[in-house]
């Protein structure tokens, strides 16, 4: 099924590509032969498999397509490329919000396990950087919100140079309120990223019980 080692497989070129029909025909032929897991786990030269794609594209129901209607093959969520980021993570880091929360349901939070399971380490790329920091550094602040209501142990991770997500939030000069004139719809449209940013220092700032307490469904999506 190898195309080249660039593209990848014809399953890649036609999530690439954003064909639904050819990538559900492609899978469907694959569930009917043996290598199954390997024809939709095979990588790219980059390490992403046919999901990885899709997410990042945000590609939401190409994504359904390949893990299947009931989450049969949600283990391809957990696959990381060779940067160390699995589908979820560059959903997150291009900013796909309806790709992100649909993939989150197949991805435990800590208050799905009971508090017992490590999910973080799946959440964290190879520079140590959380979804978190991604979402906070591209100031994609409404997503931010979302992942820390589904992983709020995210809020404590530092990356390798120490910046936890509050600090490098404090980094985000754009975020802060303006001395600039602006015309009216930029106005509407800078006050709405403010009120989402000063949100987020709330939870971010606050502690556990405060936190908790905080209402965030209105920010939801």
């Amino acid at each position: 099924m190898e195309i080249n080692k660039s593209r990848g497989t014809a399953l890649h070129v036609a999530v690439n590509d954003g064909n639904e029909e050819v990538v559900k025909s492609l899978v469907n032929s694959i569930l009917c032969h043996k290598n199954e897991k390997e024809a939709l786990t095979c990588k790219n030269e980059k390490g992403d498999t046919p999901l990885h794609l899709a997410a990042s594209r945000g590609f939401k129901d190409i994504c359904e397509c390949i893990i299947g209607e009931g989450g049969e093959r949600k283990d391809l969520i957990d696959i990381d490329n060779n940067n160390g980021e699995s589908p979820l993570f560059l959903a997150a880091l291009s900013w796909q919000k309806q790709t992100f929360v649909y993939l989150i349901k197949f991805k435990p939070g800590r208050s799905d396990c009971g508090g017992n399971y490590s999910y973080t380490k799946d959440l964290i790329r190879s520079n140590g950087d959380s979804i978190l920091h991604c979402a906070i550094r591209r100031e994609f602040f409404d997503l931010a919100l979302i992942i820390i209501h589904k992983y709020p142990d995210l809020i404590v991770i530092q990356n390798k140079l120490g910046f936890s997500p509050l600090k490098l939030l404090a980094t985000r000069p754009s975020a802060f309120k303006s001395g600039y004139k602006m015309i009216w719809w930029k106005k509407i449209l800078y006050h709405c990223k403010c009120a989402t940013f000063q949100y987020l220092c709330t939870l971010l700032s606050a502690d556990k019980l405060r936190r908790n307490s905080l209402s965030w469904e209105h920010m939801f999506l």
